[in-house]
C-alpha cells in the first residue's frame, strides 16, 4: 500500500480535527483557570493589603497596651501614695483626738476643783462667786 500526498493530507486533517476537538475543551479549561487564577491573585493581593493593615493595627494596639500598663502602674503608685497619706492622717487624727480627750478630762477635773473652791469660799467667807460666760 502506497500513501499519496493527498492521503497524507487527509490523515493530517483528520488528526488535526481530532486533536482540535479533544484539545479545545482543555484550552477552554486552561483559559477559565487563568481567569480564576487572576481572581485568586487579586484576592491574595487584597489579603496582603488587609494583612498590612492588621499588622499596623496590632502594632498600634501594642503601643496602646504599653501606655495602658504605664497608666496602671502610675495609678498604683498614686494609690500607694494616697494610702500612705491616709495612714499618716489617721495617726495624726488619733493623736489629736487623744490630746482632745486628755484636755477634756483635765477640764472636767479643773471644773470640779473650781466648784470645790467656790463651795469652800461660800462656806468659809459667805461669798458666792458667779461665773460669767
Amino acid at each position: 500500500m502506497v500513501l499519496t500526498k493527498k492521503d497524507l493530507d487527509g490523515i493530517k486533517q483528520i488528526v488535526d480535527e481530532t486533536l482540535d476537538a479533544r484539545v479545545a475543551p482543555l484550552v477552554k479549561d486552561v483559559s477559565e483557570l487563568k481567569g480564576d487564577m487572576s481572581l485568586v491573585k487579586k484576592d491574595v493581593s487584597e489579603l496582603k493589603s488587609d494583612m498590612v493593615l492588621v499588622k499596623k493595627d496590632v502594632g498600634n494596639l501594642k503601643v496602646d497596651m504599653a501606655l495602658v500598663r504605664q497608666d496602671i502602674t502610675e495609678i498604683k503608685q498614686d494609690l500607694n501614695g494616697l494610702r500612705e497619706q491616709i495612714q499618716s492622717l489617721t495617726v495624726t487624727l488619733d493623736k489629736f483626738l487623744k490630746r482632745l480627750t486628755d484636755r477634756e478630762e483635765e477640764f472636767i477635773i479643773l471644773k470640779s476643783e473650781v466648784d470645790k473652791i467656790k463651795s469652800f469660799i461660800k462656806e468659809k467667807f459667805g461669798v458666792e462667786i458667779a461665773v460669767q460666760g
